[in-house]
């Protein structure tokens, strides 16, 4: 497990849709990872207007301390119109412990938005991004 505080990129995967960054991270960023755009931000707001409105819409209770942190980072944080995570949940991954996928393309931008809610990020020594 990763240490508290810092999300590592632990594996690339080649997939039928492309390269995926397998993530070893902290419990506590769970919403972080779980709640970024999955397709483009543009038109993730065109949409749903932002993403607070697309989880509230699927059920998400936003209001809790910890969701109202998260949704509050990402209206601060300027995602470019074009990111996108694709990310899910690798259930097997990490011997069984999980991790979580995201599209290798939208790495930097991802890492940017990580840092900016305040964890370190960091690659395996073994990864070559």
């Amino acid at each position: 497990m990763s240490d508290e505080g810092t999300i590592t990129v632990v594996e690339v995967q080649e997939t039928q849709f492309g390269e995926k960054v397998l993530l070893d991270s902290p419990y506590e960023s769970r919403h972080l990872i779980k709640h970024a755009p999955w397709k483009k931000y543009e038109e993730e707001v065109e949409e749903y207007g932002s993403l607070r409105e697309k989880a509230e819409s699927r059920g998400v209770n936003t209001k809790t301390s910890e969701l109202f942190r998260v949704f509050d980072t990402f209206e601060m944080f300027e995602f470019s119109d074009e990111f996108a995570a694709h990310q899910s949940w690798e259930s097997d991954a990490l011997d069984g412990g999980g991790a979580w996928s995201v599209d290798r393309e939208c790495w930097d931008e991802l890492s940017d938005l990580f840092e900016f809610a305040g964890y370190e990020v960091a690659v395996s020594d073994d990864v070559n991004l």
